[in-house]
């Protein structure tokens, strides 16, 4: 028997989109936007949303490290990041 050696908990990025190019797919069908929806709309609309949702993250980040805001009013930046002492973005 040949031994196959796998890397487990690492995913490539090909894989890792998979599940959200099926299901924009899936509703791009559904919600007739268009007769035909080919192979490669899914994927396109997949790295789109990728992009702005890296965008806002980066957007949000820089806001943080600026110091946009004070601490007692709730934006929408604080709820999904907080910078660290040392500079570190958990």
């Amino acid at each position: 028997m040949v031994a196959h050696s796998r890397t487990l908990g690492k995913a490539s990025s090909k894989n890792s989109h998979v599940g959200q190019v099926g299901r924009i797919s899936k509703f791009l069908k559904a919600g007739q936007y268009t007769k035909r929806v080919g192979a490669v709309d899914p994927v396109n609309h997949a790295a789109v949303h990728e992009y702005l949702a890296a965008e806002i993250l980066e957007s949000d980040v820089l806001q943080l490290e600026d110091g946009v805001g004070s601490e007692s009013t709730t934006s929408s930046s604080s709820r999904y990041a907080t910078i660290t002492g040392d500079g570190a973005v958990c």
